[in-house]
C-alpha cells in the first residue's frame, strides 16, 4: 500500500515541477471545452468586421481575444467551462458588452452584438440568460451544473446517480439506491443512452477516456462530487472530434482554481437507526446495518496570491462504510447432516433418497429405488470427502427446511480520493496548460461471499489513477492547436485474506487434484460445491485470488480554423491500451451451469443421464461422494493484453446564413485487434478444424474420454513460436511451467499439434474501413435566438474492449482444464470398481473433452447508426423546453453462443438410439457433437442487433430568483438480441431468437429535480432572520414504468445440450401482461407452460412486463453564514420520504436456476425498492 501512495506522490513531484519548466504552456480539451461565437452587426442589421472582442473569464480574470472577420464572424473556440464577459468594440461605436455568460463543458453559446453609434468610452451592457437556445450546434446535451451536482440529495454521492435526470438515460438501479460503495464505479456500466449497452457510453474526465479496457461502461478513478464542476451527457448529434463509443459522451470537468481562494469542508453521514425497515423484512429478518462516513475538503485559487498565471484546485476525500446484508439460505437440517432424510421424506416423497443400483442389496439396503432404511443413509457407506462436503455447509438457525439459515453478513468498505488540477496561462506565447490528476483507491471486504458456509473473507482492492496534460496555442485569431496527453490505470486486486477455507485439510477435505497441488496458486482453498436446492459453497470466491491492472494512454492534437463562415477541425488521436490480466478463471472455461474453480468445483443435481449413481436426491449424493460432475483448472495462465488504436478526424462548422447552420464531417478510426507480447493466447476457430481420420477427435461414448485423434484439433494460437522472454512468465503450458531447458521442445509441440501456424499476433480480421461521416444542422426560424429546429444522423465505431466472457487466455493449452462426468468425490478422475470404490489412476489423466472460448475470427466492430429531430424554445420565465426523436440502429454487437450446441431434434434421437437416458446420454453427446473432443465452446460473436426509437421531452430552468428546475420525459421502445456483453444466445444457430425488449427498458421514464431557496427573511440580519431565514430544499421525482421479465423453462427441455435461458410456451391468445397486477398476482401465471420436449419456448424473450414505480428523495438545508466570506449548510436528506415500497418482480420468475413454473410464488412481487432512508450533513464553504 505505501509503494503505491509513494507513487502517487511522485507522479505530482513531476507533474509540479513541469508546470515550472513549461512556464508558457498551456492545455484544454477540444471534446470538453465550449465555444463562444456570434456575429457583430450595426444598428441597421449589417455586419461590422474588424471588431475586437474579449472573453474574460470571470472566476480567473483570463482574457482571450479575437477580431470579427468579413462576415462580422468571431469565434472562441476552446474555452473552458465557467462564466464569462464578452465584449466588442471599434472606434465609432460605443462597447457591446455581454455580461455572465455561462458556458457549459462541450457546449456552444451564440452571443450576437448590435453595436451602437457612439464612443468607445460608452457601454452597453447585457446581462446574459444562463441558458440559450443551441441555433448553431445539432447535438443532443444536457448539463448537471454546479448547483445540481451540490444540491440535490444522491444516495451515496455517485455522481452517476444524476445522469439519470437527463431524457434517454435509463439506469438499471433505482435512483434513491445506495451507490457510494467502492463498487460504485460499476453505476456507469448500468446507464444506458438511447438503448445502447452501457458499454457503449465514453467518459470522459478532463478530456481523459476514462473507461475500463474490460468493458468500456465502468468509471476509472473517478472524482468526488466535491472535485466535479459540472457534468455535460451529450446524447446524439455530437461531430466527428468524438470517438470510442456510439452511445452518451459524458463529459466531466473538474474544478478550478479561481483569483480567490475558495473551498469546502464536509460530512455527510448515515445510520441505520434512521431508517425504516424494508417492506418485506419482517421478524425475524434483521434490519441491514449501514453506518456511512463521507467527509473531505477541498481548496483551491492562485499558486502565488495576487497573481492571475497559475492557479490550482486540490480535492481529498474519504468515506467509511461498516455496513451489513442480511443472508437467508437454506441449508441442510440438523437431521440430514448425520444422513436422516425423514423430515424431507415425510414433506415430499421426491425429496427422500433412493437406493443406487450399485448398493442394491447389500448393506443391508433393499432393491434399487427402495427407500434407505429408516430414510437413513448409513455412515458406512459416507464419502470421507462428501461427509466433509455436507460439514462446511452453514448450520440451521430458523425452523423448517428452506430459507432455514438467515445470518447477518460484514461488508465494510473504505475509499479515499484525491484531486490536482493546475491551470496556468502565459500571454507571451498566447498558451494555456491544464494539467489534472486523480487517484481513487477503494478497499471492499464481504464476509459472505463464500456464500452462507463462510468459508472465505474476500477483499478487492481497486488502487486506480488517472491524469490529463493539456497544452492549447492561438498562433493567430483564426489559428489554435490543441495537443492533449491522457492516462489512466484500471488496477483491481482481488484477496481471500482469511478463513477456515483456505485449510481444506483442517476441514476432512483431501481429495487429489487432477493437476496436482503445485498448479494452485493456494492448494488449501476448498473447492466449490454446489448441492441443487441448497445454498452453494464457495460460489462466488471459486475464481480469486486474482488481479489486473489495466493502461489506457492517449495523445491526441486538433487544429481549429476560422475562416470566413467556416469553422474548421482536423485531429488526429493515438492510442495504447491493455490489460495485464491474471483474472482469467471468472469467465468461461468451466463445465455447463458450473463456476470455474482453480482448486475445483463439484455439482450435485441428481441427473440421471450423467450419474447413473445418484440416490435422486441430491444432498444424500453429496454424502455418498458421487457427483454429477467436476471441473478444474490447472496453472494460471496470465496474459499481457495490448493494442494500439489510430484515428483521424476533419469537420466543419459551416454558418450558412445567419439563422442556419450546417456541421458535418468524417471520422475514420482503427481498432486493432488484441494481442499479448508472450502469444500465450487461443481461441476456437472453426475454419482449423478438422474432420480427417487420426485428426478429428474420437470421444468414447460410454466413458466421455478422448481416445483418438488430436485433442487440440481447431485450436489456434498467434506467432511461430512462443518467444525467449516469456520463460518464467508462463506457468503451464500444457500444464508444465516454461524454462528455458523446455522452450524449443515446447515449441516444437505447439507447431505439430497445429496450435502454432504462423498467424499474427492479433489473429482476428483486421478492420480499415470504419468510416464515419456525420451531419446536422441547426436552424433559428424567427431570428430572434429564442427558437431553433435541429437535426443530425451519424454512423459512430464502438471502442472494442477485452470481454469478460471469453476471454482467450484462459484456453488451452495455457491454461489446462478438465472436467469428470459421474465419478467420486474422493478421486476425481480416477477410475472405481464396480462399488464405486476408487482405484489408482496410474498418474495418468484421461484426456477429457476441452472447454474452451473462442472469439469471432471476423469480429466486425460494433457500430451504430443515430438520427435525431428535435426543436428547442425559451419561454418567459428563462424556461427552456425542447421536445424530440431520438433513434438508434446498432449492429454487430456481442454475443456469445455455443458453437457445440446441438441442432434441434439431433440430441433426442441419438439418446433414443442408444438406449435412452440410462445410458450416460452427458458421454453420448459428448461423442457426436459437432466439434468432439470439446466441451462447452463459447464463442464471442459480433451478430446481435438492437433497436431504439423515442420520444424526449425536457423544461430546464436554471438557478433564477431563487428557483430551479429541470424536468424529462421518455417514451421509448427498444429491443436487442442481448442487454450487454455477457448475453448468450439461445439457439446458436438463430440468434434472433435471442430478440426482445432489453433487460433493463422502461417505456416510460418521468423525472423532476427542483432546488428552490425559500423567500422567507433571507435579507433579515436579525436574530429571527438568522433563525427563520435561509432555508432551502431540494429533490428529485422520478416514475418509470416496469421492466421486462423473461420466462424460462428452467431447464434444456430442448435438448440441445445447454440451456441459456430457454424460454418456456405461452399459451396461444393468453395475455400475461393482462393482469390481475395485485400485490400478490402481477401478471397472469396461467399463460405459461413448460414447452414439449425438444423445441424452443415460444413465450419470447422479455415479453411479460413487470410493475412500474415511483420515488421522492427530498432534502432540506439550513444556509447561513459564519463571516462575510464562511458559509455554512445544514442537510437533511431523505431517501425514498415517503418511504413508498415500488414492487418488482425479480424474485418471482425463473432465471434459469430452478423450474419456478406452477410454484405458488410465480408472478407474485417479491421485491420492492429501498426504504426510507435519511442522510445528515453539515459543509462549510467559503
Amino acid at each position: 500500500m505505501r509503494g503505491k501512495r509513494t507513487d502517487v506522490w511522485s507522479w505530482l513531484a513531476c507533474v509540479l515541477g513541469l508546470v515550472v519548466l513549461l512556464a508558457g504552456l498551456s492545455f484544454s480539451q477540444t471534446q470538453t471545452e465550449g465555444t463562444i461565437s456570434g456575429t457583430i452587426t450595426d444598428e441597421t442589421g449589417g455586419v461590422v468586421p474588424g471588431v475586437k472582442v474579449t472573453a474574460t473569464n470571470q472566476g480567473t480574470g483570463q482574457v482571450q481575444g479575437t477580431t470579427s472577420n468579413d462576415l462580422g464572424r468571431y469565434v472562441f473556440v476552446n474555452l473552458h467551462f465557467g462564466t464569462y464577459d464578452v465584449a466588442a468594440e471599434k472606434q465609432g461605436f460605443a462597447r457591446c458588452v455581454n455580461t455572465g455568460v455561462r458556458l457549459d463543458p462541450a457546449a456552444s453559446v451564440q452571443l450576437t452584438c448590435r453595436l451602437k453609434v457612439g464612443s468607445i468610452s460608452e457601454s452597453v451592457t447585457v446581462q446574459a440568460q444562463e441558458l440559450s437556445v443551441q441555433t448553431e450546434d445539432s447535438k443532443v446535451a444536457h448539463v448537471i451544473n454546479d448547483t445540481q451536482m451540490q444540491e440535490i440529495p444522491v444516495n451515496g454521492r455517485n455522481f452517476a446517480s444524476l445522469l439519470a435526470l437527463q431524457p434517454g438515460v435509463e439506469q438499471e438501479f433505482a435512483f434513491n439506491s445506495f451507490q457510494g460503495s467502492g463498487f460504485s464505479i460499476f453505476a456507469t456500466e448500468s446507464t444506458h443512452v438511447n438503448g445502447l449497452r452501457g458499454d457503449e457510453n465514453n467518459i470522459q474526465i478532463e478530456g481523459s477516456p476514462s473507461t475500463r479496457t474490460r468493458g468500456n461502461g465502468a468509471v476509472t478513478a473517478p472524482p468526488s462530487m466535491d472535485a466535479i464542476g459540472e457534468v455535460n451527457i451529450v446524447t446524439t448529434g455530437y461531430l466527428p472530434e468524438y470517438s470510442r463509443a456510439g452511445g452518451g459522451q459524458v463529459i466531466i470537468q473538474m474544478k478550478s482554481g479561481t483569483e480567490r481562494y475558495h473551498g469546502s469542508a464536509y460530512e455527510y453521514l448515515r445510520n441505520d437507526a434512521m431508517d425504516a425497515r424494508n417492506y418485506f423484512a419482517v421478524a425475524p429478518t434483521p434490519k441491514s446495518i449501514l453506518k456511512y462516513n463521507n467527509f473531505g475538503y477541498s481548496f483551491g485559487g492562485p499558486v502565488i496570491p495576487g497573481k492571475k498565471k497559475l492557479f490550482f484546485y486540490w480535492s481529498q476525500e474519504w468515506t467509511r462504510i461498516a455496513s451489513s446484508y442480511t443472508l437467508t439460505a437454506t441449508v441442510p437440517s440438523e437431521l440430514a447432516r448425520h444422513g436422516n432424510f425423514s423430515e424431507y421424506c415425510a414433506a415430499n416423497d421426491a425429496a427422500c433418497p433412493k437406493v443406487p443400483s450399485y448398493l442394491a442389496n447389500t448393506n443391508g439396503l433393499g432393491a434399487t429405488g427402495s427407500n434407505f432404511p429408516n430414510d437413513t443413509i448409513p455412515q458406512s457407506l459416507w464419502s470421507p470427502n462428501g461427509a466433509a462436503f455436507v460439514g462446511v455447509m452453514a448450520l440451521p438457525n430458523q425452523p423448517g427446511l428452506s430459507n432455514n439459515s438467515i445470518q447477518q453478513i460484514p461488508q465494510p468498505n473504505t475509499i479515499r480520493t484525491e484531486t490536482v488540477k493546475f491551470d496556468s496561462q502565459f500571454d507571451s506565447i498566447k498558451s494555456h496548460l491544464s494539467v489534472s490528476l486523480r487517484h481513487y483507491r477503494a478497499d471492499n471486504f464481504d464476509d459472505g461471499f463464500a456464500g452462507s458456509s463462510r468459508l472465505m473473507n474476500w477483499n478487492i482492492q481497486l488502487p486506480e489513477r488517472g491524469g490529463t496534460i493539456d497544452f492549447t496555442t492561438t498562433f493567430s485569431p483564426t489559428l489554435l492547436n490543441d495537443f492533449t496527453f491522457t492516462s489512466t490505470e484500471d488496477i483491481v486486486h482481488v484477496n481471500l485474506p482469511s478463513g477456515p477455507g483456505l485449510n481444506r485439510t483442517g476441514l476432512g477435505i483431501n481429495f487429489p487434484f487432477l493437476f496436482g497441488d503445485a498448479s494452485k496458486d493456494i492448494a488449501g482453498k476448498t473447492p466449490t460445491i454446489t448441492v441443487s436446492g441448497f445454498d452453494t459453497v464457495n460460489g462466488s470466491t471459486n475464481a480469486y485470488p486474482s488481479g489486473s491492472i489495466g493502461h489506457v494512454w492517449q495523445w491526441q492534437d486538433t487544429v481549429s480554423k476560422n475562416r470566413g463562415a467556416h469553422l474548421l477541425k482536423f485531429g488526429v488521436w493515438i492510442e495504447r491500451d491493455g490489460e495485464d490480466d491474471n483474472d482469467q478463471l471468472a469467465i468461461g472455461g468451466g463445465a455447463v451451469n458450473e463456476p470455474p474453480n482453480l482448486n475445483g468445483a463439484f455439482r450435485f443435481a441428481a441427473s440421471r443421464s450423467v450419474n447413473p449413481a445418484t440416490t435422486g436426491v441430491p444432498l444424500a449424493d453429496v454424502l455418498l461422494g458421487n457427483f454429477d460432475d467436476y471441473q478444474e483448472l490447472g496453472f494460471r495462465n496470465r496474459t499481457p493484453w495490448s493494442a494500439n488504436q489510430y484515428g483521424l478526424f476533419a469537420q466543419d462548422t459551416w454558418k450558412a446564413t445567419r439563422r442556419l447552420t450546417i456541421s458535418g464531417g468524417l471520422r475514420w478510426d482503427y481498432y486493432a485487434p488484441y494481442s499479448s507480447k508472450y502469444c500465450n493466447w487461443s481461441t476456437f476457430d472453426p475454419f482449423f478444424y478438422s474432420n480427417a481420420p487420426g485428426v478429428k477427435q474420437v470421444v468414447d461414448p460410454t466413458t466421455g474420454f478422448i481416445v483418438g485423434g488430436n485433442p487440440y484439433n481447431g485450436i489456434a494460437a498467434p506467432c511461430t513460436k512462443l518467444p525467449s522472454d516469456a520463460v518464467g512468465h508462463l506457468k503451464g503450458v500444457f500444464g508444465v511451467p516454461l524454462t528455458a531447458s523446455n522452450l524449443g521442445a515446447t515449441n516444437q509441440r505447439l507447431i505439430d499439434t497445429g496450435i502454432m501456424r504462423g498467424l499474427p499476433a492479433g489473429i482476428f480480421e483486421k478492420h480499415y474501413r470504419n468510416i464515419q461521416p456525420r451531419l446536422g444542422f441547426a436552424w433559428d426560424p424567427t431570428g430572434s435566438g429564442k427558437t431553433s429546429v435541429r437535426a443530425s444522423a451519424g454512423i459512430f465505431y464502438a471502442h472494442i474492449t477485452l470481454s469478460d466472457s471469453t476471454l482467450l487466455g484462459k484456453n488451452v493449452p495455457f491454461q489446462t482444464a478438465a472436467q469428470v462426468f459421474g465419478e467420486k468425490a474422493d478421486c476425481p478422475g480416477a477410475a472405481l470398481d464396480v462399488s464405486r470404490n476408487c482405484l489408482a489412476s496410474g498418474g495418468v489423466l484421461p484426456q477429457l473433452p476441452i472447454p474452451i472460448s473462442g472469439g469471432d475470427p471476423i469480429s466486425p466492430i460494433p457500430v451504430v447508426y443515430q438520427w435525431s429531430a428535435n426543436v428547442q424554445r425559451m419561454l418567459p420565465g428563462d424556461t427552456l423546453v425542447e421536445a424530440g426523436y431520438v433513434g438508434t440502429r446498432a449492429r454487430h454487437l456481442a454475443v456469445n453462443a455455443d458453437f457445440n450446441q446441438y441442432r434441434l431434434g439431433v440430441l433426442p434421437g441419438l439418446i433414443a438410439a442408444n438406449g435412452g437416458p440410462t445410458n450416460a446420454p452427458a458421454n453420448l453427446a459428448a461423442a457426436n457433437a459437432p466439434y468432439p473432443g470439446f466441451g462447452q465452446t463459447m464463442v464471442g460473436l459480433n451478430n446481435a442487433n438492437s433497436r431504439y426509437d423515442s420520444l424526449q421531452v425536457s423544461a430546464q430552468r436554471r438557478l433564477h430568483h431563487g428557483l430551479q428546475f429541470g424536468v424529462s420525459y421518455t417514451y421509448s421502445h427498444a429491443y436487442d438480441d442481448g442487454s450487454n456483453r455477457y448475453a448468450n444466445a439461445v439457439d446458436t444457430y438463430n440468434v434472433g431468437l435471442n430478440w426482445g425488449p432489453p433487460d433493463w427498458q422502461r417505456n416510460n421514464i418521468l423525472g423532476i429535480n427542483y432546488v428552490y431557496d425559500l423567500p422567507f427573511l433571507t435579507k433579515s440580519h436579525s436574530l429571527s432572520g438568522k433563525l427563520l431565514g435561509g432555508w432551502e430544499i431540494a429533490g428529485f421525482v422520478s416514475y418509470a414504468s416496469g421492466h421486462p421479465y423473461n420466462i424460462v423453462s428452467g431447464s434444456d427441455v430442448a435438448v440441445v445440450g445447454d440451456n441459456f435461458n430457454q424460454n418456456a410456451n405461452r399459451i396461444s391468445g393468453c395475455n400475461p401482461n393482462s393482469g390481475p397486477h395485485s400485490r400478490t398476482q402481477w401478471f397472469d401465471a396461467h399463460c405459461f407452460l413448460t414447452p414439449f420436449s425438444g423445441t424452443f419456448g415460444n413465450a419470447g424473450r422479455n415479453s411479460t412486463w413487470g410493475p412500474g414505480g415511483g420515488n421522492w428523495d427530498f432534502a432540506l438545508y439550513k444556509n447561513g453564514a459564519v463571516t462575510e466570506r464562511l458559509r455554512y449548510q445544514f442537510r437533511t436528506e431523505f431517501f425514498n420520504v415517503l418511504n413508498h415500497p415500488s414492487f418488482n418482480c425479480d424474485g418471482c420468475i425463473d432465471h434459469g436456476n430452478s423450474n419456478t413454473l406452477g410454484d405458488s410464488s410465480f408472478g407474485q412481487p417479491t421485491g420492492t425498492n429501498d426504504p426510507r432512508e435519511i442522510q445528515l450533513a453539515l459543509r462549510f464553504m467559503f
